[in-house]
């Protein structure tokens, strides 16, 4: 956690993507809440888009703090 805030405080881009268009915001709901809620916490409100953007495989952030029942996360994305 404290390298992300690190990362974000230095303005580390929220948007980024993958090869597979995965944001961090994906890859931290694989299993990762605390890191998810971090990203959640200090998303811009002009990225909040970001929420909803879907990979190659079709899957959102929400879908995959679902898979991991992440309720906490998912409730932050509803």
């Amino acid at each position: 956690i404290d390298v992300v805030q690190l990362l974000l405080s230095y303005g580390a881009y929220i948007t980024t993507v993958n090869s597979e268009l995965d944001t961090p915001l994906h890859l931290a709901c694989r299993g990762r809440p605390e890191i998810a809620l971090t990203l959640l916490r200090t998303l811009p409100e002009a990225q909040k888009g970001i929420i909803h953007t879907s990979n190659i495989h079709g899957r959102t952030p929400f879908s995959y703090a679902a898979d991991y029942n992440i309720t906490i996360v998912m409730s932050q994305l509803i």
